[in-house]
């Protein structure tokens, strides 16, 4: 049986998981019931995040930490909103006919990307 990670990166990749995989606002639970009192006994003293992990769920993120990228050149390719961040689920590769051309004049730094025609 796939886990809830492997059923969202199918979905992404078109393909069909055993089924739909979904992600509740889980913050707003959390938030409702840590101030009502009211989380479950196993949970009573978790934060948010512990319950996710105890739970096998992923964690939920309203503003995500943007200068925690996988790589270095994570960081330029928000230029045209392409983002990957250590805590999101995803990747993403740009197929082998694009080529990325970053140059660096001062302070300022320009990212191209081309087309490349067999």
């Amino acid at each position: 049986m796939p886990t809830h990670r492997e059923r969202i990166l199918m979905a992404m990749q078109g393909e069909l998981p055993d089924m739909l995989p979904y992600m509740p606002r889980i913050d707003l639970w959390y938030n409702a019931n840590s101030a009502a009192g009211t989380l479950p006994d196993r949970h009573k003293g978790r934060s948010l995040n512990e319950i996710c992990r105890a739970e096998g769920w992923p964690l939920h993120k309203i503003i995500p930490e943007y200068l925690n990228v996988r790589r270095p050149e994570d960081t330029l390719h928000r230029a045209i909103s392409v983002f990957s961040l250590k805590e999101t689920v995803y990747d993403y590769r740009f197929s082998g006919d694009i080529e990325v051309i970053v140059t660096r004049e001062g302070d300022r730094t320009r990212w191209n990307t081309t087309r490349l025609w067999a």
